[in-house]
C-alpha cells in the first residue's frame, strides 16, 4: 500500500463557522509491505472478550518502513439484573522501530477520551481504561413520557483515564514513559450520556463530559456513533 499525506480541503462546517482543527497530521510517504496477525477470544462461561493484534513492516519484505506495532484490548459485559450493565474496558499499545504518524496511537474523541478533541494527543505508546454503567430501561417510559416505541432512550454514566507516551507525532517531542506512561501524562474524565439504540445503525450517544484533574480543559458535549465494547475492534458476537 502506498501511504502519503492527504491535505484538509474542507474550510467550513454545517454552522458556517471556522473549523476547530483546520489541518491534519500528514502521513510519512512510502510504500508499506506489512504482515498482520490478530486473535480475538470470547471466553466460555465468562462475559470476557479479549483481542490482540500485531503488525510488522520490514525492508526485507520490500517495505520502505521498519516497525512493529502491538495492540491488546479486553472488556467485560457484566449484567446487573434488570437494572443496568457494567462495562469495564482496557487497551494497551506499543510501536517500535520507525515511529510513523500513521502507525502511532492517539487519544481524543468518542472512542477514547471525550474531553479531548479527536486525536488531540499522540504517541508511540498508549494505555486506556474506561468504565460504563449503562441503564437497561427506557428513561422516557420510567418518566411516564409518551413516545413512540421506536424511540427508546437509555441513560449511562462513564469514567475514563488514558495516557500516551514516547514520540509525539505532531510536535516531535518525547513524552515521559518506558513500557508504561509516566503518572503525569494521564488524563481523566467522567460524564453522563443518553443512548439511542436502533436496528438500522449502532448506538447514537450524546454525552456531557467533565475533565478530572488540573489543567485548562472545560466540560463539553460530544456526539458519537458507538457500541458498548468500543475498544474491541472485533465484533463481540464473533467466533470463539
Amino acid at each position: 500500500m502506498l501511504q502519503s499525506p492527504l491535505h484538509t480541503t474542507a474550510t467550513w462546517n454545517l454552522f458556517k463557522r471556522d473549523l476547530e482543527i483546520p489541518g491534519n497530521l500528514p502521513a510519512t510517504r512510502g510504500r508499506a509491505h506489512e504482515i498482520e496477525v490478530t486473535a480475538a477470544v470470547r471466553w466460555p462461561r465468562l462475559p470476557l472478550h479479549t483481542e490482540i493484534g500485531y503488525q510488522t513492516s520490514s525492508r526485507r519484505l520490500g517495505s520502505d518502513f521498519e516497525y512493529r506495532r502491538l495492540r491488546a484490548a479486553a472488556g467485560l459485559d457484566l449484567t446487573l439484573g434488570h437494572f443496568a450493565s457494567l462495562v469495564p474496558q482496557f487497551s494497551y499499545g506499543r510501536l517500535t522501530g520507525d515511529l510513523l504518524p500513521q502507525a502511532s496511537f492517539y487519544l481524543g474523541g468518542g472512542g477514547t477520551l471525550r474531553s479531548l478533541h479527536r486525536d488531540q494527543r499522540g504517541g508511540s505508546g498508549l494505555a486506556l481504561a474506561k468504565l460504563d454503567l449503562i441503564g437497561a430501561q427506557d428513561l422516557l417510559a420510567l418518566l411516564h413520557i409518551p413516545h413512540p416505541a421506536a424511540l427508546p432512550l437509555q441513560g449511562a454514566l462513564f469514567a475514563a483515564t488514558g495516557a500516551v507516551w514516547g514520540l509525539d507525532p505532531a510536535g516531535g517531542t518525547v513524552l515521559r514513559g518506558g513500557d508504561w506512561p509516566d503518572r503525569r501524562e494521564w488524563v481523566s474524565e467522567a460524564g453522563a450520556s443518553l443512548l439511542y439504540n436502533s436496528a438500522l445503525f449502532p448506538t447514537l450517544r450524546c454525552s456531557y463530559v467533565w475533565p478530572i484533574g488540573p489543567g485548562p480543559r472545560e466540560g463539553r458535549w460530544a456526539v458519537s456513533i458507538t457500541r458498548p465494547l468500543d475498544l474491541l475492534s472485533a465484533s463481540p458476537e464473533g467466533g470463539e
